[in-house]
């Protein structure tokens, strides 16, 4: 069966797959060739469950070599989809907030000239966002400038990006649009262009200016989950996640996980700016349970049996992993201890909760 064929086994199924050619020296002593010998020797019975499940939306084949990788798919794969919706738990979804190519012209090298980071690929390690613990970890070499400087700014770069952005989850104007369009209150508005009805909805239903950058909540402002976009199913861990700070901006070589969306009410509609009208999709501590989940061990191997080189955006988003949220069991177990382990430098001092949690630590190893 080819990787890319799956989707026409019924769940029923029990599916022999051919294993890949260097697993053909398995093939029994005494077989004239490993073209003559056993198909039992060389294949692999995987139930059609577990390829549908898998690859739900792009259908690929798992990259797997013995019985034993089967029964644990079958575990991890239980879980839904890191990216689907789930009322009252947090999901995972990807974007790139700027190219370090298309850019450039928003990056110094100088960092006394700068505001803030640029983080890139290879300034972050799993649990890490700095060098201060990691030897062979790159120090930050990119900067930016603040937003009085629109014309330097990364900042307002990614601002222009987001008011533009077509995605509603991260657009205001098709969030608001999507909202009201219908509301039997704003028929009379024209429905017709999108920008249209948003501006006139709130400048005469709302009394307030027009939508603008301003309204934008740029993602830098709260701490993020980002992963590293290289992911080598060869190296001696393929995903590499971290948190970092509010405040940095990162390149296309690391994907950032969506920290809010927009999710407007009438209430947010006057608001100057708008900034109300965006959730947060992690609680403090659900962040880092999400972090500790896509840094485990099983979450490392269920992607090493997608990529080879680099983490695509679909491909994480429908891998599954545990949803926790407070009340389920190892929920403050995961997060306390990822939090041990990413919660150093700036980043504890922004969180006054896991500074209180990491001082306690200390204490405790002090004092034995």
């Amino acid at each position: 069966m080819s990787r890319r064929s799956v989707s026409n086994v019924n769940v029923t199924d029990i599916v022999q797959i051919k294993i890949p050619d260097r697993k053909l020296s398995k093939i029994k002593k005494g077989s004239a060739s490993p073209i003559t010998g056993s198909i039992d020797d060389v294949a692999l019975e995987i139930p059609a469950r577990i390829l549908k499940e898998y690859s739900p939306e792009a259908r690929i084949f798992p990259n797997i070599e013995d019985q034993q990788e089967v029964a644990v798919l079958n575990k991890i794969l239980q879980t839904p989809p890191l990216a689907t919706e789930i009322e009252g738990a947090w999901r995972t979804v990807l974007y790139k907030e700027l190219d370090r190519g298309r850019d450039r012209d928003r990056f110094i090298e100088d960092e006394s000239k700068g505001d803030y980071p640029v983080y890139q690929g290879k300034n972050i390690h799993q649990f890490c966002y700095e060098s201060t613990y990691v030897d062979d970890l790159e120090p930050i070499s990119l900067w930016s400038v603040d937003e009085d400087n629109e014309e330097l700014s990364a900042k307002r770069r990614v601002r222009e990006k987001n008011f533009r952005a077509r995605d509603d989850a991260i657009s205001l104007k098709k969030a608001i649009y999507n909202e009201f369009a219908d509301d039997p209150e704003f028929r009379h508005l024209p429905a017709s262009s999108q920008k249209r009805f948003v501006n006139r909805l709130l400048t005469e239903e709302f009394d307030r200016p027009e939508l603008s950058l301003e309204d934008i909540r740029l993602h830098s402002s709260e701490y993020r989950l980002v992963l590293r976009e290289v992911a080598r199913a060869t190296d001696e861990r393929t995903l590499i996640a971290a948190v970092i700070p509010p405040g940095g901006v990162v390149v296309h070589t690391l994907y950032t996980v969506r920290p809010f969306e927009a999710n407007p009410t009438k209430d947010d509609l006057s608001e100057l700016p708008m900034h109300s009208a965006y959730n947060r999709v992690f609680s403090d501590k659900g962040l880092f349970v999400a972090l500790g989940l896509i840094n485990s061990i099983p979450f490392d191997f269920l992607m090493r049996t997608k990529v080879d080189s680099h983490a695509s955006k679909y491909k994480f988003e429908e891998s599954q992993a545990p949803r926790l949220t407070d009340g389920d069991d190892w929920f403050h177990y995961i997060a306390d201890r990822a939090a041990k382990l990413n919660c150093y430098g700036v980043l504890l001092s922004m969180m006054p909760h896991y500074n209180r949690l990491m001082m306690s630590s200390v204490k405790l190893v002090m004092t034995g």
